[in-house]
């Protein structure tokens, strides 16, 4: 069996910020690999030390924001992707409380999306959710969300946007995942406007459309523990 040994990575300063074996990883999110599921569900644990571990690679990633879709102009915004920060920490406590966020609700008709939830890994880094979309001024697809305390910080993608009535849009993008659209569809299959792993929900060119999958997907949090 082969063990991956992470070489030496450097900040700007020169400073090293990786090195030694890696024992497991652990994620924590309520999503799966299945494309013709979704999860909108957040969630908390907590994160217990390995034995052998001193140091962890974390990944953190706020809900998507939900679409908003409209019965008779058909227009539609799609939510923003949640940020994601990813941090090394050396010298990691022994325990630490993980929080992922859920996934934004559509909006039918009036408002907008709701905005998906933050992610964390105790006070190490953070990232918030994207933003609803909007079909009324100000027009917009969701803003993607901010991260906050990782070596890198990444925000996610905005949501599209149709202010005609021809064109339909995917949500804004996440680290891990993008959602798509729909020509009128209807019908339980339908999930490809549905976000997932962090993504906003997308739209379709609606009249009898299955709005229950434009949700923004539920966040993610994942952690890789070096010795």
């Amino acid at each position: 069996m082969s063990i991956l040994q992470v070489t030496n990575i450097q900040d700007l300063s020169g400073a090293s910020l990786l090195g030694g074996r890696l024992l497991s990883v652990n994620v924590y999110t309520n999503q799966d690999g299945n494309p013709s599921t979704y999860q909108t569900a957040g969630g908390s644990a907590t994160w217990n030390r390995p034995s052998g571990c001193n140091n962890v690679l974390v990944y953190v990633t706020g809900g998507g924001g939900g679409a908003r879709c409209n019965d008779n102009s058909y227009r539609g915004a799609g939510g923003g992707g949640g940020g994601t920060s990813i941090l090394w920490v050396t010298g990691v406590a022994a325990s630490v409380a993980v929080t992922w966020g859920g996934g934004g609700g559509y909006a039918r008709n009036g408002g907008r999306g709701a905005t998906g939830g933050t992610s964390s890994f105790g006070s190490y880094c953070s990232a918030t959710g994207g933003q609803g979309g909007q079909t009324d001024t100000p027009y917009e697809g969701g803003l993607g969300g901010s991260a906050t305390g990782g070596n890198i910080n990444l925000p996610g993608g905005a949501g599209e946007m149709a202010h005609g009535a021809d064109r339909e849009g995917g949500g804004g993008m996440s680290f891990w995942h993008k959602s798509g659209s729909n020509h009128h569809c209807c019908g339980a299959g339908y999930v490809n406007t549905a976000g997932r792993w962090g993504s906003g929900g997308g739209y379709g060119y609606y009249s009898q459309n299955a709005f229950d999958f434009c949700n923004g997907g539920g966040g993610c949090v994942i952690v890789y523990n070096y010795s």
